[in-house]
């Protein structure tokens, strides 16, 4: 019998549902209290680095020559690409381990979450070096693709996309599945399926765009929500490519 395939509004409307259940929506945001933490310390020390360096060039000069103090900005602020990569490295493995609660959750394993736990589960050498080790590849192709144009880099993040849950799946199997497999898998995983999931990103850049213009005080509140739907999408997804192979 074939599994059908969810539209976009039908993964949200169950994410929306599930977050109703009792006391599920205050454990998800308990357990997102210190990446919003790390989020919110990162967007507070970008502003504060942005507005004493307006500061020193002078708001008149600011005024009269935009571009001059974008290339002030760039030469004073520091090792920008390096603070994105520890925020990122610091956010790894608590996102990780949010994304796996928010997928047992999408899957009825969980009605109720620790949030000490979701945020912890990561934290294990079934998981923490693979995860590294995933991240680290991925980012490597994307940016390879990017360098040589823009449309490369895009699908090879869109196609990567779902190495981390592969990689849970995979672990709860068989202990010795690998980052690479989890990335192979994906790319295999999302052939025929990357504007689709290209579409829901889209469908929720009016969050993205909330998160930032907030400086991320809103990111305890959304993330839930989030995690949930991407959660969805790729079990949708998963279980769709299963019961279209055993046809």
């Amino acid at each position: 019998m074939e599994t059908a395939y969810k539209t976009r509004r039908e993964l949200k409307k169950t994410a929306k549902q599930q977050l109703r259940q009792p006391g599920l929506y205050g454990d998800l945001i308990k357990a997102n209290i210190v990446p919003w933490l790390i989020n919110v310390f990162f967007a507070v020390a970008m502003v504060l680095v942005f507005l004493q360096l307006l500061q020193a060039y002078g708001f008149d000069n600011w005024l009269r020559d935009p571009d001059g103090f974008i290339d002030y900005y760039l030469g004073h602020s520091g090792n920008t690409t390096a603070r994105t990569a520890l925020q990122s490295l610091l956010l790894l493995w608590f996102g990780a381990g949010l994304n796996f609660t928010a997928l047992d959750v999408t899957r009825g394993k969980l009605t109720r979450v620790s949030p000490l736990q979701a945020l912890m589960r990561t934290f294990t050498s079934r998981y923490f070096f693979g995860l590294l080790l995933l991240v680290i590849v991925s980012t490597m192709l994307t940016a390879f693709g990017t360098s040589l144009f823009v449309i490369p880099g895009l699908m090879l993040s869109l196609g990567l996309a779902q190495g981390e849950y592969l990689y849970y799946d995979g672990r709860e199997q068989d202990p010795h599945f690998g980052a690479m497999r989890a990335l192979v898998g994906s790319w295999a995983m999302m052939r025929g399926f990357k504007t689709d999931f290209l579409l829901l990103e889209l469908s929720i850049i009016g969050w993205r765009l909330l998160e930032n213009v907030t400086l991320h005080l809103a990111d305890l509140l959304i993330e839930p929500y989030l995690q949930l739907v991407k959660a969805a999408y790729y079990d949708n997804l998963r279980n769709f490519i299963i019961a279209r192979a055993q046809e």
